[in-house]
Protein backbone atom coordinates (compact mmCIF):
# COMPACT_ATOMS: atom_id res chain seq x y z
CA UNK A 1 0.00 0.00 0.00
CA UNK A 2 2.97 2.36 0.66
CA UNK A 3 4.46 1.43 -2.77
CA UNK A 4 1.33 2.72 -4.25
CA UNK A 5 1.06 5.57 -2.33
CA UNK A 6 3.98 6.61 -3.17
CA UNK A 7 4.18 5.73 -7.16
CA UNK A 8 0.66 5.49 -8.21
CA UNK A 9 -0.78 9.33 -8.11
CA UNK A 10 -4.39 8.17 -8.93
CA UNK A 11 -4.23 5.75 -5.81
CA UNK A 12 -3.07 8.84 -4.19
CA UNK A 13 -5.27 10.77 -5.16
CA UNK A 14 -8.55 8.58 -4.24
CA UNK A 15 -7.28 7.75 -0.98
CA UNK A 16 -6.93 11.71 -0.46
CA UNK A 17 -10.34 12.09 -1.81
CA UNK A 18 -11.62 8.93 1.07
CA UNK A 19 -9.72 10.05 4.11
CA UNK A 20 -11.28 13.62 3.41
CA UNK A 21 -14.96 12.43 3.43
CA UNK A 22 -14.19 10.02 6.16
CA UNK A 23 -12.94 13.50 8.13
CA UNK A 24 -16.49 15.42 6.39
CA UNK A 25 -18.46 12.45 7.68
CA UNK A 26 -17.14 12.70 11.35
CA UNK A 27 -17.83 16.13 11.33
CA UNK A 28 -21.03 16.08 9.94
CA UNK A 29 -22.19 13.79 12.47
CA UNK A 30 -20.88 15.37 15.40
CA UNK A 31 -22.09 18.90 14.27
CA UNK A 32 -25.92 16.97 13.65
CA UNK A 33 -25.89 15.44 17.60
CA UNK A 34 -24.94 19.04 18.79
CA UNK A 35 -27.42 20.64 16.62
CA UNK A 36 -30.04 17.54 17.88
CA UNK A 37 -28.96 19.39 21.82
CA UNK A 38 -29.20 23.08 20.40
CA UNK A 39 -32.91 22.42 18.82
CA UNK A 40 -33.81 20.45 22.48
CA UNK A 41 -32.68 23.65 23.91
CA UNK A 42 -34.72 25.12 21.80
CA UNK A 43 -38.08 23.46 22.50
CA UNK A 44 -37.45 23.60 26.38
CA UNK A 45 -37.28 27.63 25.79
CA UNK A 46 -40.76 27.64 23.86
CA UNK A 47 -42.12 25.27 26.43
CA UNK A 48 -40.96 27.74 29.37
CA UNK A 49 -42.03 31.09 27.11
CA UNK A 50 -45.50 29.42 26.42
CA UNK A 51 -46.34 28.70 29.71
CA UNK A 52 -44.86 32.48 31.48
CA UNK A 53 -47.00 34.12 28.43
CA UNK A 54 -50.12 31.88 30.04
CA UNK A 55 -49.20 33.28 33.36
CA UNK A 56 -48.80 36.88 32.30
CA UNK A 57 -52.40 36.20 30.44
CA UNK A 58 -53.93 34.70 33.39
CA UNK A 59 -52.46 38.25 35.60
CA UNK A 60 -53.73 40.53 32.76
CA UNK A 61 -57.23 38.72 33.19
CA UNK A 62 -57.37 38.52 36.58
CA UNK A 63 -56.29 42.35 36.37
CA UNK A 64 -59.17 43.16 34.14
CA UNK A 65 -62.06 41.87 36.14
CA UNK A 66 -60.65 43.16 39.47
CA UNK A 67 -60.00 46.96 37.79
CA UNK A 68 -64.01 46.17 36.36
CA UNK A 69 -64.96 44.70 39.78
CA UNK A 70 -63.86 48.00 41.55
CA UNK A 71 -65.24 50.32 39.19
CA UNK A 72 -68.77 48.92 39.33
CA UNK A 73 -68.37 49.42 42.76
CA UNK A 74 -67.96 52.87 42.61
Amino acid sequence: MLKLLREDGEFRYAVARLTSLDETFRRLDKHDKQRIVVEKEIKEVREDMNKGFERHDWKLIKLKEDMSRELRAR
